[in-house]
């Protein structure tokens, strides 16, 4: 049987429109893909404590913030680390999901997603800074 003659006899068997499937379709995966979406602060409160004050991790990613201020970047590359080591989840993800959530959920706070390239690519260069500094220093 094919899907197609399967959506049909679904169709059949529930009165229902193919209209009213694909929004129905949609609102289900919709759903879905929200539950499948873990919050990186939720993460953030599992390997740094419940409500960590550097949950949003402005503090890494986003050197406009009076909360990047906070932090030396020696803590700013710690804190990386220990997100980076727990596995729980990868860096590219961290980002998409940081962005999302200055775009999406906190819409008025674009700016600070714009933000975060520049502020993974000081950490980046920092590291790389230091890593040289130290090759020269053998």
């Amino acid at each position: 049987m094919s899907s197609e003659d399967f959506l049909k006899g679904y169709l059949e068997r529930t009165g229902m429109s193919r209209e009213e499937y694909e929004k129905e379709k949609e609102e289900v995966l919709a759903i879905v893909e929200k539950a499948n979406e873990i919050n990186y602060q939720f993460i953030m409160d599992d390997l740094f404590g419940k409500m960590y004050k550097h949950r949003t991790l402005r503090t890494l990613f986003d050197p406009g913030s009076s909360e990047y201020d906070e932090t030396t970047i020696a803590e700013k590359i710690e804190i990386l680390k220990k997100i980076v080591a727990s596995k729980k989840i990868f860096l590219d993800e961290l980002i998409r999901q940081y962005k999302l959530y200055y775009t999406k959920e906190l819409a008025n706070k674009a700016y600070v997603a714009e933000n975060a390239d520049k502020g993974l690519s000081l950490l980046l260069e920092q590291l790389l800074i230091w890593i040289v500094e130290s090759e020269n220093e053998e």
